[in-house]
């Protein structure tokens, strides 16, 4: 959802968005704690900010086109993920973990996961 909404209506309505997400599903609705949702929202913010901000650099003309853009979402989509995995890791390195390993292992697990993901977002375009 955050990647969508970064690539599809930029990166300020993308940060806005997962800020607005991680309020009601961790604040809320998880009941994660006030530090907890505040880091969680802070970090999918910044991804996806991130992650618009890459799309409109590399984007190709002013359409979606999944093809003239596909480089475009594909960059996009490894900034997220690897915006997102390295905060959240960086968290858990402060509790005197390896970062690189954690890191590492964060990757493997599940980044190909949030990199698949990236496809149907760009399909709600077309």
């Amino acid at each position: 959802m955050n990647y969508a909404a970064a690539v599809l209506f930029g990166p300020c309505f993308g940060a806005l968005t997962a800020v607005g997400a991680c309020l009601v599903a961790d604040g809320l609705v998880r009941r994660k704690g006030i530090a907890r949702t505040a880091f969680d929202a802070g970090m999918f913010a910044l991804s996806s900010g991130l992650t618009g901000l890459t799309f409109d650099a590399l984007k190709a003309g002013p359409g979606f086109g999944l093809t003239s853009n596909a480089l475009a979402y594909a960059v996009a989509a490894v900034v997220f993920v690897i915006v997102n995995s390295a905060l959240a890791t960086g968290a858990l390195a402060l509790l005197g973990r390896r970062f690189v390993h954690l890191w590492l292992h964060a990757l493997r697990e599940g980044g190909i996961f949030y990199i698949a993901q990236a496809p149907l977002g760009a399909i709600l375009f077309i």
